[in-house]
């Protein structure tokens, strides 16, 4: 008996460690289809796709960054967020914003409180499960960047309150 247990035990830590290796994996990759086709919705509603947003900025390094109205700690880096984007826009860094959010309506309101006039779109709800389980995502804020070429640079990355933040995008702006 002891030793079935035992054996479980090993496979659960084998598969806890393959499962743990494959989400560090993506890194220097680019993003697969499935989650390039996954839908948004920009602030008039309308759908688009998520590499269209990639294709129209393609040659800059992008920074996603994935947020909600309803969480208080995204709300809270949401400025600092914004003051990054304006020091970067002279460069080739785009911020991209996009909301979990499920009520349009919050989406919208929070933006005007946020004072947030960048790239701002909204997740469809049936995307959220399959880039949630690609970038394991355990919680928002959660940023991504993409270097020049569109692969992974970061994946939950620092956030834009954090002094280390700034340097994060420089290191990978100046990938060649």
């Amino acid at each position: 008996m002891k030793k079935n247990k035992l054996i479980i035990f090993i496979l659960l830590i084998c598969l806890s460690i393959n499962s743990f290796s494959q989400s560090k994996n993506i890194m220097g990759k680019p993003i697969p289809e499935n989650i390039m086709n996954s839908k948004l919705y920009n602030i008039a509603g309308d759908s688009l796709v998520l590499s269209t947003i990639i294709e129209e900025n393609k040659g800059k390094v992008i920074y996603i960054n994935f947020w909600a109205s309803w969480c208080k700690t995204c709300r809270y880096e949401m400025p600092y967020s914004v003051k990054l984007d304006k020091k970067f826009s002279d460069n080739d860094v785009k911020f991209i914003y996009i909301s979990t959010d499920e009520v349009y309506l919050a989406w919208i309101d929070a933006l005007n409180k946020v004072s947030n006039e960048g790239l701002n779109y909204k997740l469809d709800s049936a995307a959220k499960a399959e880039i949630k389980n690609y970038f394991n995502i355990k919680g928002i804020p959660y940023i991504i960047i993409l270097d020049k070429n569109g692969n992974i640079a970061a994946k939950n990355a620092k956030y834009p309150s954090n002094v280390k933040s700034e340097t994060q995008i420089t290191k990978i702006l100046n990938i060649k």
